[in-house]
């Protein structure tokens, strides 16, 4: 038997189009039976169902057409210390980070949904801000874990002196540490009590360990 082909019987170009996709190799002239599509999506769309049609003996398709869905970037992207905020998560949508406070941007501040579903570039890290270390504490130590934000140093004098200053600082969201640092000043004694009948031998102050002598009067 011969078959008759069919034309655009007459049939519009929109029943075969697929929005925000387009027939690979474009719409033949003629659509007959046994006549096949291949669709495939715009850039940034995905395609849902069977991407491959064929026109039947009653001028009908073998399937529903397909659909092209816009492609989605998967949402969190995740940065520890930090905060996004999305403006969508279709292509061409743009996440934007920032940091916590006490912490700053390693990397780029922005990421955009791509073509292939991903985002670009890969998020930044937000690291703790560093104040260095402390300077040293002339006859005195001092004690701290680490120099990052909201660590503490602690400082402490040798024997024969006394701290002038804080005893601690902390490591502020400025990268600076707080308050001026202490000093370690000589531990020094007033004169003491007067002895009745008695006299202080020299004068003070004395310092740490020294003695103060006494004499009687005659």
């Amino acid at each position: 038997t011969h078959q008759m082909p069919y034309s655009s019987f007459p049939s519009p170009f929109a029943l075969h189009s697929v929005l925000n996709g387009y027939v690979a190799g474009g719409l033949p002239e003629l659509l007959q039976q046994g006549t096949e599509l291949s669709y495939n999506c715009d850039p940034g769309y995905q395609l849902v169902g069977e991407g491959r049609v064929q026109c039947g003996p009653l001028a009908t398709w073998s399937l529903p057409l397909p659909t092209c869905r816009p492609l989605l970037c998967n949402y969190p992207l995740n940065v520890t210390n930090g905060k996004i905020s999305y403006g969508g998560k279709t292509v061409g949508k743009v996440a934007t980070f920032k940091c916590k406070k006490g912490h700053y941007l390693e990397g780029p501040h922005n990421s955009t949904c791509t073509e292939v579903g991903e985002w670009h570039p890969p998020p930044p890290v937000c690291a703790p801000v560093d104040c260095g270390d402390p300077a040293p504490l002339q006859q005195g130590g001092l004690d701290y874990p680490a120099t990052t934000y909201k660590n503490v140093v602690r400082y402490s004098c040798q024997l024969g002196f006394a701290l002038k200053g804080p005893e601690s600082r902390h490591c502020g969201s400025s990268g600076l540490w707080s308050r001026q640092p202490p000093s370690c000043v000589p531990v020094t004694c007033a004169s003491p009590e007067p002895v009745p009948m008695g006299s202080l031998e020299g004068g003070g102050p004395w310092g740490a360990g020294q003695a103060a002598q006494f004499s009687c009067l005659a």
